[in-house]
């Protein structure tokens, strides 16, 4: 059986992606719940160079029902089943961060963004996920195998967190840093964005966009300090 580390090296050499044997590795480190959400994207995880990353997911819609392992995640049949599920409570179709991630991702395109979150079990507020900080092993495996170049956390909960594992200090501008472990990226942390504007959201999608591309990156690394959403 190979080990997570020794795919992720064998992958960074080049070899093709199996989503099949992505989605075992998964399977693997996944809690045994239904309430498991790993990210959010539309298809093949491994086509996004751009993460934006929460603390942990609020809804609990399964994650493996819109997973095949040959075309990726259904992101479309998943977003239907959560706006069913919020209209079946009484709630608009779409939370606060929610449409805010959908004004990020129309901003940032054509770059794509891939929505996760540090911890994958779903809760309504962090308070329920409990004390302490495990290690973010879902996490880790999407960052380490996917290795994006532009990372946007939101959230005081995910920045506290993120700096305490990955021994890195992040601010509101994108600004190269060194992941303990992990290699390099553009990274930036913002308020939860359910506390966002929908014209910063659009800002963050735009310069998310840029940090991902590596041609403005070299210029967004130059004049971070201008950066502030």
């Amino acid at each position: 059986m190979k080990c997570s580390r020794c795919w992720i090296v064998g992958r960074a050499l080049g070899d093709t992606v199996d989503l099949a044997e992505f989605a075992r590795r998964l399977r693997e480190l996944a809690p045994v719940s239904e309430n498991f959400r790993p990210f959010v994207c539309d298809g093949d995880p491994f086509r996004y160079k751009a993460f934006v990353v929460g603390f942990n997911p609020a809804s609990d819609i399964p994650f493996w029902e819109f997973w095949s392992d040959e075309r990726g995640f259904d992101k479309n049949g998943w977003r239907r089943t959560y706006h069913a599920h919020r209209r079946e409570r009484g709630k608009p179709e779409a939370g606060a961060t929610r449409r805010r991630l959908d004004v990020i991702a129309e901003a940032a395109a054509p770059v794509g963004i891939l929505e996760t979150n540090l911890y994958t079990t779903a809760t309504r507020n962090v308070a329920r996920l409990g004390k302490g900080m495990p290690d973010p092993t879902v996490f880790r495996l999407l960052f380490d195998a996917i290795r994006p170049a532009a990372v946007l956390f939101h959230g005081r909960d995910v920045q506290l967190a993120v700096e305490h594992i990955y021994g890195v200090a992040l601010t509101a501008s994108f600004e190269r840093r060194s992941f303990r472990d992990s290699g390099t990226v553009l990274a930036a942390a913002v308020d939860h964005l359910s506390r966002v504007s929908f014209d910063e959201a659009g800002m963050l999608g735009r310069l998310l966009s840029d940090a991902a591309d590596p041609v403005a990156a070299t210029r967004l690394a130059g004049r971070a300090g201008q950066l502030r959403p």
